[in-house]
């Protein structure tokens, strides 16, 4: 499996729910945050990804950070996939002042700016870092169905 175009497939997935307006997007639990992807929506993308490539057999977990605000560019909080040692960012996008990229992967021991950012949060008496298990069943909303709109979307290249 290769990961990269897995996440690819999968934000394509997203971007045609997204696209298909705000109709649908108001029907379905927790999908709010999307009407403005990939403007925060890091946290429902991540979580619904990992729950994704846990459904595939493999092992991932979403993490979030939390930082001081004005400590790391434009950045206050976000949210990724952490799967074995390589982070993946289906939002990246979201930050044009520290990436041109839709989708960033990077080695969890390099020097790349997720690794960075997480540290950061390591590093802050505010800042805090949250290793999260997905799950589509939670106290905030039920994804089952925003889930189920996504992956029947997913087209293999």
């Amino acid at each position: 499996m290769n990961i990269y175009d897995e996440a690819k497939a999968f934000r394509a997935a997203l971007q045609v729910v997204v696209l298909e307006g705000e109709g649908i997007l108001d029907t379905l639990d927790g999908a709010e945050p999307l009407k403005n992807f990939p403007s925060g929506s890091c946290g429902v993308v991540s979580n619904l990804f990992a729950y994704y490539l846990c459904q595939s057999g493999l092992e991932a977990n979403e993490i979030s950070v939390v930082v001081d605000q004005d400590s790391f560019h434009s950045v206050k909080t976000h949210a990724w996939v952490q799967l074995g040692n390589k982070y993946i960012d289906l939002t990246a996008s979201q930050f044009p002042e520290i990436t041109d990229k839709e989708i960033v992967v990077q080695d969890s021991q390099s020097l790349g700016w997720l690794v960075s950012l997480k540290n950061l949060a390591e590093s802050q008496d505010n800042g805090h870092v949250y290793i999260n298990h997905p799950e589509l069943h939670t106290d905030l909303a039920d994804f089952e169905d925003l889930y189920e709109q996504v992956t029947r979307r997913i087209v293999r290249t």
